[in-house]
């Protein structure tokens, strides 16, 4: 099964798509601070529900060598919904 899939993908018949969502913070620049060599510097939120954060959908298409991102709301079942038929649309016009 596994080489038949990568033979489909090798002919363009199929397509492999990595699919993420990030949240960002409001306030993710942390500034100026001091911290200890190779460690992270970690800091408190002041906007911890998820409708209040940056939300994004991220692709990577590595058939086509090609990236895309989203940004249209929050990152709920709606919006991955809408996100993933954006990602069949285009795949038709293609």
């Amino acid at each position: 099964m596994l080489r038949n899939g990568h033979k489909k993908l090798c002919q363009g018949e199929i397509r492999l798509i990595y699919v993420d969502q990030s949240h960002f913070h409001q306030e993710f620049d942390l500034g100026y601070t001091w911290a200890p060599v190779s460690k992270p510097v970690w800091g408190k939120s002041f906007s911890p529900l998820l409708s209040t954060r940056i939300n994004w959908y991220g692709t990577y298409d590595f058939t086509a060598g090609r990236c895309l991102i989203w940004h249209n709301g929050p990152c709920n079942s709606e919006q991955t919904v809408q996100f993933l038929a954006h990602l069949a649309q285009e795949k038709v016009e293609r």
